[in-house]
């Protein structure tokens, strides 16, 4: 696993239980609401959930979440979805040696 240096599988499982639990009131929240910062959260949560499931779904939501903050011209929001998805490549090449 990708945090067995700093947490044991328990600990993991919790976690990721509750990120499941953060994406399903996101998911939630953001029908119901047209403010976007619901699913920057929501993008940036299943970011960080699909890469610690070791899914390589992480990357297409980096992308979604790039895209999607390029169309609303944030550009906190870009730095911080490009900033991600570097570090989280990056931390992958890392592991990979």
């Amino acid at each position: 696993m990708i945090c067995q240096k700093f947490c044991d599988e328990k600990f993991l499982e919790i976690c990721l239980k509750q990120t499941e639990q953060l994406i399903l009131l996101l998911s939630y929240s953001k029908k119901y609401t047209s403010h976007p910062v619901f699913k920057y959260y929501l993008l940036h949560d299943k970011v960080l959930y699909y890469y610690y499931k070791q899914d390589e779904a992480w990357s297409n939501y980096a992308e979604k979440y790039i895209k999607f903050a390029e169309s609303n011209k944030n550009e906190s929001y870009l730095e911080t979805a490009k900033s991600l998805k570097n570090e989280l490549s990056t931390s992958i090449k890392l592991q990979e040696n």
